[in-house]
């Protein structure tokens, strides 16, 4: 029996899929990623053949060597009994052998495909997919589930061809020595079959248990650790502690009962050989007796007893396997399923003379009888300075990601540069806009890597001339190792201003037509914003930039500002922010 990755991956199984729900689409995964393996699936196959063959003619040349020479005590013709054993035993090694790494191979090289294009597809969907995924689900598609695709490829369909065809084989061999004995054989193989799917059924259970238990556990420790500095501030470790401490108890008696349950297992499968080697014993043993068999096929029914049952194994369990990689190939369709509602083209138009801004008609909705901005007029000239001000849930920051094609219009046209935005490829639209979120992520590099993050034509000298012109070289400097210094996972060793003075330097480096800062300034020291607010309006005096906000200080950069309220967006003047109160700029939606 063969153990490693796919037994793991068998306690796995998803038990409340069914093989018959399986979208037939989804089996094309396997198809269309399974044929440069094509050679090499043959390879293995035919190696099956001669496996199979081995284990019928091993015990074949025990027989001759007891009946037709030890008997006899011609040791002569013994030695070239055993002689070929050993050929046969050396073939039969190296052909597993072989099988086993060719098996790997290509259910290694089908799971990098499928998961290189798995995780390609995700990457490029829609903002909103991602928006209504949690990223442990869609982590554990790209992992788990492409992983169980290695069990079946290798231990779901090349062992299930090769242990099939050895048990076809030794019965056969075994109805030619002796009918009775070949009888006996199969009266204990339904035994096993039934202990082991009645094994797997309540083991399936516990182990459903036990996933629930490690995920209640694991969101536990989550929260726990990303709500810390809460925990900390109203003294909840205690209870907190106490809390996991619950959810670890749980988690570990589910797992004590589950290995209880699959500790059975094996020593069933073992006393149900026993048996069946011992019924062979004895029915061989009357049989010899009467002289109706010799030692020889007695021996050679023994060894293929032995021989039989580790197929047998591997079969009995064959079901977990598929159903475990059916339920991770139904998800993976499910994921790949998705389409991207947001296309650019692959080669796209270029702007006229300018980067104006035109909007006519513009009505959005993430549902249609949710509509949120309507029939919505507007147009920024190219180095507009616009404030866009509105109260939470107001449509601000969904205008936005209209703006930057996160989504699409309902009904209505944008033009830039006299251009249909759905017009340009994505590099020239990236290139031509940018937005910076309020939330910044930083990946665990340095600051200035950060800063040129995707950029193959910027380095640190490109960054240190941006803090130069923003005058920032006296913030940066005061960190430990200036833009040397590695932020950590997330930037968590920075502060929120600190990461968005890097979040601002990053879109800044990329020079974009249009700069969107969505909130992007709101933890900003004052003098800080002041001196990057200095530098738009001289040295991006014919950049468009258009600043999302509830400061009003923040306004003062800005030539026309905006409310959004009503499902539109209606400009309005400075004294009219001031007469409204801090009720009318409040924070984004």
């Amino acid at each position: 029996m063969r153990g490693g990755m796919g037994g793991r991956l068998r306690s796995e199984v998803d038990d409340q899929f069914k093989l018959k729900d399986l979208n037939k689409k989804a089996l094309y995964i396997l198809k269309d990623n399974i044929k440069s393996e094509k050679k090499e699936l043959i390879y293995a196959v035919l190696l099956t053949l001669i496996i199979a063959g081995t284990h019928v003619l091993l015990p074949i040349l025990t027989k001759i060597a007891i009946d037709d020479y030890i008997s006899t005590k011609e040791f002569n013709g013994l030695a070239i009994v055993v002689a070929g054993y050993i050929a046969l035993a050396l073939v039969q090694w190296f052909a597993s052998y072989k099988q086993t790494f060719l098996a790997s191979k290509i259910g290694y090289t089908v799971l990098y495909s499928i998961r290189k294009k798995l995780y390609k597809h995700l990457i490029n969907l829609d903002i909103d997919f991602h928006n209504k995924h949690q990223v442990g689900d869609i982590t554990s598609v790209i992992m788990n589930d492409v992983e169980a695709i290695y069990s079946l490829i290798s231990q779901g369909f090349i062992y299930l061809i090769s242990d099939a065809v050895t048990l076809v084989a030794i019965a056969a061999a075994l109805f030619v020595l002796n009918l009775r004995l070949a009888v006996t054989l199969l009266i204990t193989i339904p035994l096993i079959l039934y202990s082991t799917k009645l094994i797997g059924k309540i083991l399936r259970k516990a182990q459903r248990d036990v996933r629930e238990n490690i995920a209640q556990l694991t969101s536990g420790v989550e929260q726990n650790l990303s709500g810390i500095k809460t925990v900390k501030s109203f003294s909840g470790e205690l209870n907190q502690t106490s809390k996991v401490s619950e959810l670890s108890e749980k988690t570990r008696n589910a797992q004590i009962k589950a290995v209880a349950i699959s500790a059975l297992h094996f020593p069933i499968m073992d006393l149900a050989g026993a048996i069946g080697l011992a019924l062979i014993i004895w029915q061989g043993g009357m049989l010899l007796t009467q002289n109706i068999i010799t030692l020889g096929i007695l021996m050679a029914a023994v060894s293929y007893v032995r021989r039989i049952f580790g197929p047998l194994m591997d079969l009995s369990q064959i079901y977990t396997t598929y159903q475990t990689a059916g339920a991770s190939l139904d998800r993976i369709n499910s994921f790949l399923d998705n389409k991207q509602q947001v296309k650019f083209l692959a080669e796209g138009e270029k702007p006229e003379d300018n980067y104006d801004i035109a909007i006519s008609n513009l009505t959005f909705g993430y549902d249609q009888d949710a509509i949120i901005l309507e029939n919505v007029d507007l147009d920024i000239k190219q180095g507009s300075h616009i404030g866009i001000i509105g109260k939470s849930g107001s449509g601000k920051s969904t205008f936005i990601k209209v703006l930057g094609r996160q989504y699409d219009p309902n009904e209505g046209e944008i033009l830039i540069g006299g251009v249909p935005y759905q017009n340009y490829s994505k590099n020239e639209f990236k290139k031509i806009l940018q937005i910076l979120p309020q939330d910044t992520y930083l990946f665990p590099l340095t600051i200035w890597e950060n800063i040129t993050y995707g950029l193959k034509d910027k380095a640190l000298d490109d960054v240190e001339e941006l803090i130069s012109k923003l005058e920032l070289e006296d913030f940066f400097a005061k960190f430990e190792n200036g833009l040397e210094t590695k932020v950590g996972e997330e930037g968590k060793s920075l502060s929120g201003g600190q990461k968005q003075a890097v979040a601002i330097a990053r879109a800044m480096i990329r020079d974009p037509d249009i700069l969107i800062l969505d909130e992007a300034a709101s933890n900003l020291d004052s003098q800080i914003e002041k001196k990057i607010y200095k530098y738009i309006k001289t040295d991006w005096a014919e950049k468009t930039l258009i600043i999302v906000t509830h400061r009003v200080t923040s306004l003062d950069l800005t030539d026309k500002i905006y409310e959004v309220r009503d499902k539109g967006i209606f400009e309005i003047n400075k004294d009219e922010i001031e007469l409204a109160g801090w009720d009318r700029v409040t924070s984004e939606e």
